[in-house]
């Protein structure tokens, strides 16, 4: 993959495939959600992978596009402002070491059989994911 490319491909991928399914905060204080009251210490359970498609905010929200800029990308898989986490600068940094190695070893990646994707109410991954490098 492009140097120059790698880090919005990676942020579309996490955008279009959040390691978490949902996230469950509980406010300290009483809030109100698009007209919907919701008492302190409710929990709160929404979907980042629909969050992350949501179209109010995506003009192609279910098309990979390592184009948009900053602004037009920012998704919810890694958390935004002060709520970021810290652990997305480790998953970034391990994604581009596997990318630079699957790089300088190979010329072409692809699918070797259907993958066998896992979908819980915690989790959104792989069970199997077999690709061909050559």
């Amino acid at each position: 993959m492009r140097p120059d490319i790698r880090d919005a491909c990676i942020s579309e991928q996490a955008r279009l495939n959040p390691g978490r399914a949902h996230h469950h905060p509980f406010p300290g204080r009483r809030q109100e959600i698009q007209g919907v009251r919701v008492p302190a210490g409710s929990c709160i359970k929404y979907p980042i992978d629909a969050a992350n498609r949501d179209s109010a905010v995506f003009d192609s929200p279910n098309e990979f596009d390592y184009n948009l800029p900053p602004d037009a990308s920012r998704n919810l898989t890694f958390g935004l402002g002060t709520h970021a986490r810290a652990g997305q600068l480790l998953a970034r940094a391990e994604t581009n070491v596997i990318l630079d190695l699957v790089a300088e070893r190979s010329s072409s990646v692809e699918l070797a059989d259907d993958p066998l994707e896992v979908r819980t109410d915690r989790l959104v991954g792989f069970d199997e994911l077999p690709v061909r490098l050559s």
